[in-house]
């Protein structure tokens, strides 16, 4: 730029007249004027825009790569909220607030603004049901007289759906002044003068001291505070609605009742926003959360720039905005669907996306109607505009079943999809999907580009628009770029064996494949590379289970091996900041301290016994007491049957040294119900564990209320990361100033204690030796699968921990089923390695509930898939019988076929085509005399026990010998 400033003008006029085309050297001037006037004005709407445009890009840049992990969305959300409160709160008190709230509310309310020092809100939805919502608002009030602090909070807790009953609730501090009302009334607070004489009375009876403390700093008013301005001023005051005119209080002195001046304002004025900048330096923010997580990230330094220049601004909006657009792009960009696709592809599309509106809420799931839009820019500069709608059954956990899409393209083009329980025709989406590949096509590696399909735009639009229910309005979403031709996959050593491709279209696949493990290779974080170490592990699993583990004892290590990881992994996400905070608001203070003290926690379920429709889940946590320096363990049982044939058995048994407590069979309800467990039963369990409470009692110190036996059952059976406690039961310290907002100075020292323990005591390396020295010495695959499992540990990768035990229990089942035992072990390995487990609700919930389905999907030579998907009815009995079945298997090219029987044998003659797809994938791996031998009987009884459905005598008349014989084989090759 120096260089250029320092040209004469006759050098820039020489550089002007390289310009030929009048209409290019036109454009070059109208662009450096724009840019001119844009640049002289640094406060314009344009500058502003430029600001939230750069934001937009970087912060979508940030979660997409940098920041995708959830501990670093959930540091990035918070931090956007606390900007937008801060730029919030610089407008709460000013000249014309105080004068808007004389005119609307009355001198008195006016003066109350006046004593403002803090004021916060928040809103959330979806829990526990989806058209639940909460709201929770805090502000701080400087009395003048007294010259102490008043904090007042309140929540509103409601449910669209009419399922739940409104819940109020309103807690006030001064000092040692501590007042709490909850539960008062079930109209919503707007509704305040409609309340009963009853709820408003016995609000002002348990604020009354609060009342007294706020009549006595105003002085004499008229008329006096009573409990329905009360309410009102603790749930809109300092900026929500007007206030009722019967209840717009004055001074008794009439000459405070004047309009406001600005002298007489001017002093609180400036001390509210001196506080205000001393508590919540923008600083200070930005600088804790680039401490935190973003030390090496190039777009969290850009965001950290940008947020400053913003903040200066106080624009609460486009914080607000850029909040929304964390939590919508983050939940793209971790949709499972997407999970697959390169994240240089996945990237594009969200930098080219915008949304404009979103009406998926709480109140529209309940009034059973959502709709949103969205703008996808393409490179013209032109936009396309989509436009969705839902219609639904307006439940708490909501059913949809219409879907409307209108895109509108950038040539007035109009193309609208309707479904209604039924597939999308996504086919009429092609001119969208040219148009977004000739939009992303420069910014991506050209061999994506042509496959990109139909499939990937409608799913993609459908989740930037929220709606996640693609399930039942798309057919099959499994592949969502479609297959290229088949690629050579040789090695290049020297040029010398590149002269030996002589065909040029074998040469360019080889060198495309080169290029492609290339990339892998070079991102050991990358989706691809953590997809590559999953698909090594499922292989490895496989042929260790097949073949080298195959005994019992040795299976049921590497079951227990996969579970310890698993837990491993778990647990270093137990015990984070966000974590400490998540409990402080959805738990109490009480509990958030609780977390602290958290050192291990494992838990596991066992279902069938002793009948299939019943489970047992176990859990088991420890504390580390910090005044006592014990180690307190507890542990639960909780034993149930959805069959109904065999009681509910709760247990709890805690052990701190030598105090040792237990509580067994003390109620009938499910943990969940706590809240409905009879006082008979509460007692109990608080009467056995009496010695325990005291000493977490002792403790904790002073809370309100004193631990009692609902809190417990909850705390035993839920902490650390169960479900939300009820509001009745969170507890807060006696202390006001422990109940504060943890910060991560507060927690850090506690966080740092859990992770070095948990390490110390779980070693990676230790479990993976302990388990190769336990019978993998002289195993292949045991020492591979250490490498691999090592690599996952690494990257804390549970869910992937947990998928791998799900398939070691299943195909070892298969490969240990009586049917199969006396197959040749190289024809059960690659059928087997060819099986992949997509879904499966073969439980003892659904046994009971008389229906199982699973889906499985077999994996073809030329790369497609059979997808298997089957289900079962029954009788729902603890010892179950099943008298239908129905397999559907989806051909490569689409074809399906379905199989059905009820009480008889399936017609498996169908199944040919399937038989002939599986002998063609599986030819190159087994003993040429065995393929003749597979017949659609092996194929059908495999699937069935891939499926999970080991019942075959019911569907399959006969099947002692699973090989054809050589006479069978003739009649099989004459029938097709």
């Amino acid at each position: 730029m120096a260089s250029i400033l320092s040209l004469s003008d006759d050098c820039l006029l020489r550089i002007l007249s390289f310009f030929d085309d009048p209409y290019v050297f036109h454009c070059f001037i109208l662009t450096c004027q724009r840019f001119y006037h844009v640049s002289k004005n640094a406060n314009s709407v344009l500058h502003l825009k430029l600001l939230k445009s750069k934001a937009e890009n970087y912060l979508k840049r940030y979660i997409v790569g940098e920041g995708n992990s959830y501990d670093k969305y959930c540091c990035l959300v918070n931090l956007l909220h606390r900007l937008s409160h801060l730029s919030a709160s610089r407008r709460l008190l000013t000249y014309d607030k105080v004068v808007d709230a004389w005119q609307r509310c009355g001198p008195v309310v006016a003066k109350l603004l006046t004593w403002l020092r803090s004021a916060e809100s928040s809103k959330e939805e979806g829990e526990p049901r989806a058209t639940c919502y909460t709201e929770s608002r805090k502000f701080t009030l400087q009395l003048p007289c007294c010259a102490k602090k008043m904090v007042i909070e309140t929540t509103h807790f409601g449910d669209y759906g009419h399922n739940y009953d409104i819940e109020l609730t309103i807690r006030v501090s001064c000092e040692d002044l501590n007042a709490e009302s909850e539960g008062f009334s079930s109209s919503h607070p707007g509704d305040y003068m409609y309340m009963g004489e009853e709820e408003v009375n016995g609000v002002a009876e348990s604020m009354q001291e609060v009342i007294e403390v706020l009549q006595k700093e105003l002085g004499d008013t008229v008329p006096p505070i009573n409990g329905r301005f009360f309410i009102w001023f603790c749930f809109f005051f300092p900026n929500g609605s007007g206030l009722n005119v019967e209840q717009r209080l004055r001074f008794k002195d009439e000459s405070r009742n004047t309009k406001p001046t600005t002298a007489s304002v001017m002093s609180a004025i400036h001390q509210f926003h001196k506080n205000l900048e001393s508590e919540n330096s923008v600083q200070k923010m930005l600088s804790e959360w680039e401490a935190g997580e973003q030390r090496g990230s190039i777009y969290g330094k850009l965001l950290v720039e940008t947020f400053q220049l913003l903040a200066l601004r106080s624009e609460a909006e486009v914080f607000d905005t850029l909040q929304k657009d964390a939590k919508h792009f983050y939940n793209i960009a971790n949709d499972y669907s997407f999970e697959k696709l390169p994240k240089q592809l996945l990237l594009q599309l969200i930098l080219r996306t915008f949304l404009i509106k979103s009406g998926y809420g709480a109140g529209s799931i309940a009034n059973k109607f959502v709709e949103s839009k969205v703008q996808f820019k393409c490179t013209g500069g032109n936009s396309i505009l989509v436009f969705g709608s839902m219609h639904g059954d307006g439940a708490s956990d909501p059913t949809w079943f219409e879907l409307y899409l209108d895109v509108t393209l950038p040539d007035g083009q109009v193309i609208k999809l309707e479904a209604k329980e039924t597939p999308m025709e996504i086919e009429k989406l092609s001119p969208v999907t040219e148009l977004v590949k000739r939009s992303i096509s420069h910014d991506i590696p050209e061999k994506l580009v042509p496959k990109i399909s139909n499939l990937l735009i409608t799913v993609y639009f459908l989740a930037t628009l929220g709606f996640n229910v693609v399930e039942r309005f798309i057919e099959r979403y499994n592949n969502l770029l479609s297959s290229e031709s088949e690629e050579e996959e040789d090695d290049e050593e020297e040029y010398e064996i590149l002269s030996f491709f002589d065909d040029p279209y074998v040469f360019h696949c080889f060198i495309l494949t080169c290029q492609r493990f290339y990339h892998v290779s070079k991102n050991a974080n990358s989706v691809l590379h953590l997809k590559l170490l999953k698909s090594k592990a499922e292989n490895y699993l496989k042929r260790c289970v097949v073949g080298e583990a195959n005994s019992y004892d040795k299976y049921r290590c590497l079951v227990n091996l996969l579970h310890r990881l698993s837990h491993l992994s778990t647990s270093r996400r137990l015990l984070t900041y966000n974590k400490v905070v998540n409990a402080w608001q959805r738990c109490g203070p009480v509990v958030a301290k609780l977390l602290t003290w958290f050192r291990s926690a494992e838990s596991s379920r066992e279902e069938g016994e002793p009948r299939a429709t019943c489970y047992t889940e176990s859990r088991k946590f420890s504390l580390q007491l910090p005044s006592c320096a014990k180690k307190m363990v507890i542990e639960t049982t909780h034993f149930g049957d959805y069959g109904h044939n065999y009681d509910r058995e709760l247990t709890i048994r805690v052990s701190c040294e030598d105090l040792k407590a237990k509580s067994e069979g003390f109620s009938s309800y499910h943990p969940e119900d706590y809240m409905y467990m009879v006082d008979e039963e509460i007692n109990g369990v608080a009467e056995s564990m009496k010695g325990v409470i005291e000493v977490l009692q002792k403790e904790l110190g002073d809370t309100v209320p004193p631990i009692n036996g609902r809190f417990f059952i909850w705390f035993c059976f839920f902490f650390p990361n169960g479900s939300g406690l009820d509001v009745e039961q969170r507890l807060r310290f006696k202390d006001e100033s422990r109940n504060t907002k943890p910060t991560t100075a507060s927690v850090i020292s506690a966080i740092h204690q859990f992770h070095k323990n948990l390490e110390s005591e779980n070693s990676v390396q230790k479990m993976l030796s302990e388990w190769e020295a336990d019978g993998q010495r002289d195993s292949i695959y045991g020492k591979l699968l250490v490498e691999t499992f090592h690599l996952l540990a690494l990257r804390s990768e549970a869910r992937v921990f947990n998928a791998l035990q799900k398939d070691v229990e299943q195909f070892y089942n298969i490969a240990n089923d009586y049917s199969f035992k006396k197959l040749p072990k190289e024809l059960v390995l690659q059928l087997i390695l060819r099986t992949s487990l997509v879904a499966s609700d073969f439980n003892a919930g659904s046994i009971a509930d008389k229906y199982v389905e699973s889906k499985v999907q077999f994996r073809c030579s030329s790369g497609n898939s059979i997808q298997v998907f089957g289900g079962m009815r029954g009788d729902g009995a603890s010892y179950p019988t099943w008298f239908e079945v129905h397999l559907k298997f989806t051909l490569p090219d689409g074809k399906v076929i379905k199989l059905e029987a009820e009480e008889k044998p399936l017609e498996i003659e169908k199944l040919s085509p399937v038989t002939e797809l599986v002998k063609n994938s599986i030819s190159h791996g087994i003993p040429e005399e065995l393929i003749p031998k597979i017949g659609n009987l092996l194929i059908v009884v495999y699937f069935l026990a891939a499926l999970g459905f080991g019942v075959e005598e019911p569907f399959i008349e006969s099947y002692d010998k699973l090989l054809l014989s050589e006479s069978e084989e003739k009649e099989e090759e004459e029938s097709d």
